[in-house]
């Protein structure tokens, strides 16, 4: 087997020393090759280790290889892992493409097998399938060679539905989403995940001039390189960008997609995050990432600079006045932060919100006049701002923590106190990213938290059994960075159904901070809910449990009952991922999940599986979330729906029924709750 091997200089050694170790092997180096080969039969796989990240040498390379139409159909490994991939452009994804940076001989050959067994498989395909198993590259280079007749039916993970019509090898029509034709087939390329179904059939009515798929293969994996241009300009896809003085690029009234373009221009307003109007675009995504590449080189659109407007204005509360002036220059070092006023004690703080009307408040808890909780209960019943509590008295596992999330802080820190210099930056740091963050949050998510009865004639909520363990009167819960508070309006809500669910939760916060609150929020609440104690034990009936992250669990089903079983861990673990994907093994279709806050990769997957199943799987809207990365992520894989209010989850409880009729009959519920919340 001949073996490409691309590699920076410091990985090459251990590399040869691996393939050498398997013997067969014909290694070819990449400086033994200038371009993609007049003879491609000369490679079979491609090993790419090192840096692939935009603009390097090595994701260049194999970029032109797998766009390039006699090349795309080699096997690649990537030593690096497939969500830090993807995160740095479009690939036209083979199924037998390896990402793992693991990169070992055993490893290798199990490999290799796979490879040679695909090579000779590949034009072959079920009839219905999965996108993992057979990639949207391979079914159209099948469909090609097979000049095959007939009809192909797409969904990706996030509901966006394609048909495309096929005769004798030529596409006829294609629809996906608001595109057409061509836009459609460039779409469907770039589709990582997802379902298909095959129908052959002959004498279909041509709707359109026929396309070659051969043509259109090769043309639209010359737009998904042209898209990954884009990544050499900007890698975050939240930012927003503007148009310039310059509009050479609208200059050419003849270009084929020149109305297309002019409507992607105007949506360009400069408060409209890329990923949006990505989505929005008239045209394709590898189209309009490589039109936006095109506008950026042309200096005809930029990044938008952050004006000093747009700064997040804080009130500081505090009655120290040395804590003032230290809080005042860690804030004033911040450009999105300006210091909106100083207020020592809750009355005047009261008064000087309404006067200077601050985006976001830090508030002390021991205070004259009025002291902070209680001036905390006034702000969200008189003037509801974000409100951060900055006190002494909050460390984690205090009392008054839990009472300033009650009464509506969005977060709750304690004061800057490092010894040296270095943990002072950094809490400096920390509480300078969490105001900022604070102010984000929409108003309606830092309310004050009331206490109430069962509501009369709330929905009842039972499984027939008079049991409430996990099953269809469940909800799974996994609460990211900065979501506590969000939490506790969550199980405020469900204490007011007539019988509320079980909740199983896995929260960000430390194990001894869950032993601490867990307690303070049942006797609040009027819910039997527990922490999670290592190594688990079985779910009793009609009780929720909240977990550390710390402590990975998942249920399981033994003798008939759930139990909550801890994860053994090697740090390779994701908690939340482990709790989600134990969940959709043993409820399926009745499983609902709820992700609130945080930051990073951990529940993605899980949130996937849950909708894999047939299972309804929500994200609370990222402008409610102190954290919105993990969120917005969520929401961009497809693999949730986005609630607007936290009142929603208690609608899907209520509302939704018990028996699901499958992943179809899941997510169109989920469509529509997600048209009621808003």
């Amino acid at each position: 087997m001949n073996v490409l091997i691309l590699s920076e200089p410091g990985n090459k050694p251990a590399v040869e020393e691996l393939t050498a170790a398997m013997g067969d092997l014909n290694i070819i180096h990449g400086d033994d090759v200038l371009g993609v080969p007049k003879d491609p039969a000369r490679v079979d796989v491609i090993i790419g280790c090192g840096d692939c990240s935009p603009g390097s040498a090595l994701n260049d390379f194999m970029l032109g290889w797998r766009t390039h139409p006699h090349t795309c159909l080699i096997p690649c490994w990537f030593q690096v892992e497939k969500k830090v991939f993807e995160q740095n452009g479009i690939w036209p994804r083979l199924a037998i493409d390896r990402f793992d940076p693991d990169f070992h001989t055993e490893a290798l050959s199990e490999w290799l097998p796979a490879v040679s067994e695909w090579q000779q498989n590949r034009m072959h395909f079920n009839n219905n399938g999965s996108l993992e198993a057979r990639s949207a590259l391979e079914l159209a280079t099948s469909l090609y060679l097979r000049r095959a007749s007939g009809v192909l039916s797409v969904i990706d993970n996030g509901g966006a539905e394609g048909i495309f019509h096929f005769s004798d090898g030529n596409l006829i029509s294609a629809v996906m989403e608001h595109l057409r034709d061509i836009e459609a087939f460039y779409e469907f390329l770039c589709m990582s995940c997802g379902w298909y179904t095959w129908e052959s059939k002959t004498n279909l009515p041509n709707q359109s001039e026929p396309q070659s798929i051969s043509r259109l293969i090769a043309a639209g994996l010359q737009s998904i390189q042209d898209a990954n241009l884009l990544f050499y300009f900007i890698t975050d896809f939240d930012c927003t960008i503007t148009t310039t003085e310059s509009q050479s690029s609208l200059d050419d009234s003849a270009t084929a997609s020149f109305q297309e373009q002019k409507q992607l221009y105007a949506l360009i307003e400069g408060n409209v995050p890329v990923s949006q109007i990505i989505q929005s675009s008239p045209l394709s995504r590898p189209s309009t990432m490589a039109i936006l590449a095109k506008w950026f080189s042309l200096e005809d659109i930029t990044i938008r600079k952050t004006p000093a407007e747009s700064r997040c204005r804080v009130l500081v509360v505090d009655d120290s006045p040395l804590m003032c002036r230290a809080l005042q220059t860690i804030f004033t070092e911040d450009p999105r932060i300006e210091l909106a006023g100083i207020a020592h004690d809750g009355l005047e703080a009261l008064r000087l919100i309404g006067e200077y009307k601050p985006d976001v408040v830090t508030l002390d808890l021991q205070m004259p006049k009025m002291d902070g909780l209680t001036a905390l209960k006034h702000i969200m019943i008189r003037n509801p701002k974000p409100v951060v509590v900055v006190s002494a008295f909050t460390r984690e596992t205090s009392p008054q923590t839990y009472e300033a999330f009650r009464y509506g802080a969005v977060d709750v820190l304690a004061k800057p106190s490092g010894k040296d210099a270095a943990v002072l930056e950094r809490e400096a740091r920390e509480l300078r990213d969490r105001v900022a963050q604070a102010a984000r949050v929409r108003i309606e998510a830092a309310q004050y938290i009331r206490r109430r009865p069962n509501a009369v004639g709330a929905p009842a909520r039972s499984n027939g059994n008079g049991c409430g363990g996990v099953g269809a009167d469940s909800l799974i819960v996994v609460c990211g960075d900065g979501g506590f508070s969000l939490l506790l309006k969550v199980f405020f809500a469900l204490s007011g159904l007539h019988e509320p669910p079980s909740v199983v939760c896995s929260t960000a916060l430390s194990a001894r901070a869950i032993q601490a609150l867990v307690p303070c929020l049942a006797a609040d609440c009027g819910l039997a809910i527990t922490p999670f104690c290592p190594p688990g034990g079985v779910l009793a009936p009609r009780t929720s449990v909240v977990g550390s992250r710390e402590h990975p669990f998942r249920p399981v089903e033994a003798n008939g009952a759930i139990t909550l079983e801890m994860v053994k861990t090697n740090g390779s673990v994701r908690p939340f991922d482990a709790l989600l994907s134990g969940a959709a093994e043993i409820l399926g279709k009745s499983a609902v999940a709820l992700l609130i806050s945080g930051e990073g990769e951990d529940g993605i997957d899980g949130m996937r599986r849950i909708r894999e199943v047939g299972g309804r799987a929500f994200v609370l809207s990222p402008e409610m979330c102190p954290k919105q990365d993990l969120p917005r992520k969520i929401l961009m894989e497809g693999c949730a729906v986005e609630l607007k209010t936290v009142s929603a989850i208690v609608a899907e409880l209520a509302a939704c029924p018990q028996e699901s009729c499958g992943a179809t009959a899941a997510n169109a519920a989920c469509e529509s709750l997600a048209v009621r919340a808003t």
